[in-house]
């Protein structure tokens, strides 16, 4: 498994936005923004493994649109659970940072679909760099929710089925 990957991919997609504004070098860095954040997700859920080879075969089973899914699934769940009594706890800043998160999970995948399929509508710098900070943002927003209970839960859906969870 290649540790820094992630923070690799958003380096990457980081510089592509610097370079001169074509259309290869935009579309790039949306794309790799997205795997950016695909990849950080699933090293998190991987760590969770301490056998180096089991977190190899299990990287390979996560899917994008599962995880979009979930993504949704998670956004709503955390919705119609917050409670205004505890906003100012730390389990509620960490469901508001996994909902940013998700939130850009389903942005960034569609963003990378439209960056790499479709041709007809060219991709200028703004939108670019916008779906690159998003990213950004993304990763320092699952840095604060990580460690939560919310997060733990969001990974393990991540990975299995309900049904193989009851």
């Amino acid at each position: 498994m290649v540790d820094r990957l992630p923070e690799e991919l958003l380096e990457q997609a980081n510089l592509l936005v610097t370079l001169p504004p074509n259309q290869a070098n935009l579309r790039r860095a949306v794309s790799t923004a997205y795997y950016g954040l695909f990849h950080l997700l699933i090293r998190s859920a991987v760590m969770k493994w301490s056998d180096p080879l089991h977190q190899a075969r299990i990287a390979r089973m996560f899917e994008h649109e599962r995880m979009k899914k979930i993504c949704g699934a998670t956004i709503k769940s955390i919705r119609a659970a917050i409670n205004l009594d505890d906003s100012n706890s730390t389990e509620a800043r960490c469901r508001t940072e996994l909902i940013t998160v998700a939130q850009a999970f389903i942005l960034l995948q569609q963003e990378r679909h439209n960056a790499d399929y479709n041709l007809e509508r060219p991709l200028d710098r703004a939108d670019a760099m916008e779906q690159v900070e998003m990213s950004n943002s993304a990763f320092v927003s699952w840095e604060v929710a990580s460690g939560s209970e919310a997060a733990r839960e969001f990974l393990f859906s991540l990975l299995f089925k309900e049904k193989e969870r009851t």
